[in-house]
């Protein structure tokens, strides 16, 4: 399992990044903040804790896989894509009734 910041191929996948890099290139960090206040803390870890989810998610069918088929797999997920998967398919009204607002 590998984890990047912008995708594992492409102009920036050589660029390092971390938490809040994923956010602002996802897109994730204007659509929560905007010219008001932050609806999210700017310290709250959103692509971290998604992405650690995703990785467990993705290693368990892949270990799966191996035990019945053998062979050896690759989990790869970025910081990046694990931001603009929270937003997919979301309204802003939605988030807000996901977060209690």
């Amino acid at each position: 399992m590998t984890v990047s910041a912008y995708g594992h191929q492409g102009p920036w996948a050589d660029r390092p990044g971390f938490d809040q890099n994923g956010q602002v290139a996802s897109g994730f960090a204007i659509r929560e903040g905007g010219s008001g206040k932050p609806k999210f803390s700017p310290v709250f870890y959103l692509a971290d804790l998604i992405t650690a989810y995703l990785a467990a998610a993705g290693m368990m069918p892949a270990l799966l896989r191996r035990a019945r088929e053998g062979g050896s797999y690759h989990v790869k997920l970025s910081l990046s894509q694990s931001a603009i998967i929270t937003m997919h398919g979301h309204s802003d009204a939605t988030f807000s009734s996901m977060l209690g607002r």
